[in-house]
């Protein structure tokens, strides 16, 4: 690099036959579709230990429990997130059924008609 460029510190150099970066490197689509699952898995997970243990809270202060229905609920929650976490990595894999049944086509077969 001589004196009169600047300097660009974690940039890479541009390609030099004439491609451009988004062909080289491709676009980030791939990146941004890794970001979404694992958002909404994290989602998933937080969401049913919030959902099972609030409603375990709401049952230990209607029955004056020492909380058990509480633990019981984040216990479930927690269980429930991780199945369906299993379910969509397993899914996204190829490795387990599809959480849907395919919708039918113009002539009422499953699948499209394949």
């Amino acid at each position: 690099m001589t004196s009169s460029e600047p300097s660009r510190v974690g940039v890479p150099p541009s390609p030099k036959d004439g491609a451009s970066p988004d062909q080289r490197h491709g676009d980030g689509r791939e990146f941004w579709v890794g970001m979404d699952q694992a958002t909404i898995m994290s989602l998933e997970m937080m969401s049913g230990i919030l959902l099972w243990g609030g409603l375990g809270w709401l049952l230990d202060g209607w029955l004056h429990t020492p909380h058990w229905f509480f633990g019981f609920g984040v216990m479930l929650g927690f269980a429930a997130g991780l199945y369906l976490v299993w379910l969509r990595t397993n899914n996204a894999t190829g490795t387990a059924p599809p959480l849907r049944a395919p919708l039918p086509d113009e002539k009422g077969r499953a699948g499209g008609g394949q």
